[in-house]
């Protein structure tokens, strides 16, 4: 039985919220710090993104 697609992006969603957080928390650091909290955040919302929408 496959995965619900809501139920997957549901549970991504702490995930991104943190790394949101962690973004938002690198700004006025360095650069790379930036880059590191940018790369998160999109691994994060990919996960929600990337999830089917259901029938």
């Amino acid at each position: 039985m496959s995965e619900d697609p809501h139920t997957a992006a549901a549970a991504a969603l702490p995930e991104a919220h943190a790394a949101l957080a962690a973004l938002d928390a690198a700004a006025g650091r360095p650069l790379a710090d930036q880059a590191d909290a940018f790369v998160a955040f999109h691994a994060a919302l990919s996960e929600i993104l990337h999830t089917e929408p259901a029938e």
